[in-house]
């Protein structure tokens, strides 16, 4: 049952949008075992990105109401969120699907959807951050305690942001990689019925 049955008011938009979710993550990550591996990969991650975090801030290298630190934290996941939506856009496009046999073609948008999931998850952890960063320095001046409980969340979700944001280019490499292989096998078929040709 989707959402839009659930709720005849949702604008479309809406429904549209949790319909297209919801069968890109079916095909991404279609096993409980990978859902369990991700959701493992970033756990673990955040855990690594709190963890020294809170040791930031017990050194005191970190402070929680400090704003210039966490408008530059913003600032730096902004700019990569930027970067998360032009990949996005280029994503998708599949420069040598003329080249591509059925099975290849099934194959490399397999690995486009599963990569554009990944970047909507790695923007949506940049959204978390961001929020979570601009919100900290007014709730440490407040209420300290919070405060650090805070700049260990934040910090947390920054590591994520950059370790998430670091592999997108590396499975663009790897598509290109694909689709650059399929050209020249094109390429080599030409070459070889030309000289046969002769």
């Amino acid at each position: 049952m989707t959402m839009a049955l659930r709720f005849p008011h949702l604008p479309p938009e809406i429904a549209a949008a949790e319909k297209t979710l919801k069968a890109a993550y079916g095909e991404a990550v279609p096993t409980g075992q990978a859902k369990m591996a991700r959701v493992m990969w970033y756990l673990g991650t955040f855990a690594i990105g709190a963890l020294v975090g809170w040791g930031l801030l017990r050194l005191g290298v970190v402070v929680a109401a400090e704003k210039d630190f966490w408008r530059a934290g913003t600032t730096a996941v902004s700019v990569l969120s930027g970067f998360m939506v032009a990949t996005m856009v280029f994503t998708g496009k599949i420069e040598a699907a003329k080249s591509l046999s059925m099975v290849e073609l099934r194959e490399v948008t397999s690995k486009i959807n599963h990569l554009l999931l990944y970047q909507f998850g790695t923007l949506a952890n940049h959204f978390l951050c961001i929020l979570a960063m601009f919100i900290l320095p007014s709730i440490a001046t407040k209420y300290p305690l919070v405060g650090s409980g805070g700049a260990v969340l934040s910090l947390g979700l920054f590591f994520v942001s950059v370790v998430r944001s670091v592999f997108v280019p590396l499975q663009v490499i790897e598509l290109h990689r694909f689709t650059h292989a399929a050209i020249l096998r094109d390429k080599r078929d030409e070459a070889g019925k030309d000289a046969g040709r002769m």
